[in-house]
């Protein structure tokens, strides 16, 4: 018989009220008197036994990490009304592929090899095996 579970109703409740909050799962573990390494291994034990106490708590978990960031969004969602830089960010971070900044670059390579200490011919034969690859 293997040793018996840390894993009791407070020690649940301690840590869903702490991610509730917002907090990381490392802090709500530590609240709680546990390693992180332990809360993780609940919530593996949680996937693969989804109606065993470690399911209860891995679904208990889940659901307060949803509820953190429904309560965000909501709280974002209403700054957005008077704050540009609110629903920029917003935008930024949740449609990054069309609002995200765009950093553009551009190279000189004769000024950069140029730079290096190279004469023109050298950097001719550079930018010429450059071009065939």
């Amino acid at each position: 018989m293997g040793r018996k579970s840390r894993l009791t109703p407070e020690i649940q409740e301690k840590i869903v009220s702490v991610i509730r909050a917002g907090n990381y799962a490392c802090v709500a573990a530590q609240y709680a008197g546990i390693t992180t390494r332990t809360f993780y291994r609940w919530l593996e034990k949680g996937e693969a036994r989804p109606n065993s106490a470690y399911g209860h708590f891995r679904h208990a978990v889940k659901a307060a990490e949803s509820e953190a960031e429904v309560r965000a969004v909501a709280i974002i969602q209403n700054l957005m009304t008077n704050n540009w830089q609110a629903a920029m960010t917003f935008l930024e971070r949740k449609f990054p592929e069309r609002w995200a900044r765009r950093i553009r670059v551009t190279v000189d390579p004769r000024k950069e090899l140029s730079d290096l200490g190279l004469d023109p011919e050298e950097i001719d034969a550079v930018i010429d095996e450059a071009a065939k690859s």
